[in-house]
């Protein structure tokens, strides 16, 4: 009787930790999933921004 309790309590703790590693896992994809798209943002912004002073400067002229 023992034993089993004991692997009942293992086998739940196993479950436990599986579950902590996907909760992490999911909010670390979630981060990176952010970073991606704050990456591509800040890259629009660059080609605008160089677009602009491109057109700034023809106009200059």
């Amino acid at each position: 009787m023992e034993h089993a309790m004991t692997q009942q309590n293992q086998n739940e703790q196993n479950r436990n930790q599986q579950n902590q590693q996907n909760n992490q896992n999911r909010q670390q994809n979630q981060q990176n999933n952010q970073n991606r798209q704050q990456e591509q943002q800040n890259n629009q912004n660059r080609q605008q921004n160089q677009q602009d002073r491109n057109e700034q400067e023809r106009n200059r002229r």
